[in-house]
């Protein structure tokens, strides 16, 4: 009897994500939202908490989910 042994399988054709992070480049906590314009409605993303003060925004943000089919 022939033994076979398995790691596991792994998909080559998804890349792997990054994780997501949970400060900023300001040092704060990332805010969660989603996004509701009409060219990504109901996607998820995180980003910098002062996204909308000028003097404070790192510009951190990344998208949580991929995008919609089209």
């Amino acid at each position: 009897m022939a033994a076979s042994s398995s790691n596991g399988s792994i998909n080559t054709n998804r890349r792997a994500r990054p994780r997501l992070r949970s400060r900023c480049d300001c040092g704060d906590l990332v805010g969660k939202w989603t996004s509701w314009i009409d060219l990504n409605p109901g996607r998820r993303f995180v980003g910098c908490p002062n996204f909308q003060d000028r003097e404070k925004d790192c510009d951190y943000f990344d998208w949580v989910d991929p995008p919609f089919p089209n």
